[in-house]
């Protein structure tokens, strides 16, 4: 089979793969993003407990 024919084919495959791994990519942001917001509420919530002596209370 020719290298062009060969080409022919397998450049739509790629395309499709690249824009997968794209989308992966995208997702992994937001995955990551919406995790550290999380964390950050989490955390900021159990700060406020704390100095607050409720954490303390609940023991």
């Amino acid at each position: 089979m020719p290298a062009q024919d060969v080409r022919c084919l397998v450049s739509p495959l790629l395309r499709h793969f690249q824009a997968e791994v794209d989308r992966l990519g995208e997702r992994s942001l937001a995955a990551e993003a919406a995790f550290l917001a999380l964390y950050k509420r989490l955390l900021h919530a159990v700060s406020a407990a704390s100095s607050s002596g409720e954490h303390w209370a609940s023991l």
